[in-house]
């Protein structure tokens, strides 16, 4: 379980762990926005509630970090289905332009795919194979990445945080 950590303006910098979350809590670093109600992190001496949004006390000035394509984050960027024939099962990367022609590991020409049709369009590209991509191969933002993962686990406390505005 993630916790969403704000910055001291309301906007959403990262996940970090309940372990961590409390740690800021109890340098008082963080104060808890929302937490589960029937969940609570008890000490011998203490009851915490178990923090889902926290938010930092004061603003920082944090510099983006770009998000690498791994094979692990193109897979969640095409919520682990392959984007040929739509499958969830055998799951692998292609490049769209091969790179025995030239193509990179980039993130506009990594795709997921089954190794069904990876193997069926080999080192062609999607053209020449007569296959289709469902969608356009894309960086992805923080947000979209925090987005993806609120709705994949449920959590409902993150909306108002990384939902708004879209």
């Amino acid at each position: 379980m993630s916790v969403l950590l704000l910055n001291g303006d309301y906007t959403a910098l990262d996940t970090i762990s309940v372990e961590r979350a409390m740690i800021l809590l109890l340098t008082q670093k963080v104060e808890i926005l929302h937490a589960k109600v029937d969940r609570f992190i008890r000490t011998i001496n203490d009851k915490f509630p178990f923090p889902e949004v926290v938010k930092l006390k004061f603003f920082v000035y944090v510099r983006r970090r770009e998000l690498v394509p791994t094979k692990k984050n193109i897979m969640q960027r095409d919520k682990n289905t392959c984007q040929y024939c739509g499958s969830s099962k055998h799951l692998t990367i292609d490049h769209v332009m091969p790179v025995s022609r030239g193509g990179e590991n980039t993130w506009k020409n990594m795709v997921t795919a089954c190794f069904s049709c990876n193997n069926k369009k080999g080192c062609r590209t999607p053209e020449e194979a007569d296959m289709k991509l469902m969608s356009k191969p894309g960086r992805p933002t923080q947000l979209h990445v925090l987005k993806d993962y609120s709705r994949s686990n449920n959590l409902e406390s993150w909306e108002d945080y990384i939902f708004a505005g879209n």
